[in-house]
């Protein structure tokens, strides 16, 4: 099962990343090849005293499928 985010900072703007919440990896959607790819970001966004911290909204999976099409 997945948690899906898009961020908000100003360098990741609008990257959308989905997070597995059994084996915690991360994956960003790659809009030029189509597919999902690996990435490590998201303790960026929760870590209290990261500057980006909380700078993502979650999205349920239908956003993120109507997003991608």
């Amino acid at each position: 099962m997945f948690s899906y985010f898009r961020l908000k900072d100003s360098q990741y703007n609008g990257l959308i990343v989905k997070k597995d919440r059994t084996t915690r990896k991360e994956f960003y959607y790659d809009e030029k090849q189509q597919d999902w790819k690996p990435i490590s970001i998201m303790i960026r966004y929760f870590w209290p005293e990261s500057e980006t911290f909380e700078m993502f909204e979650e999205l349920s999976e239908e956003k993120v499928k109507a997003a991608i099409r």
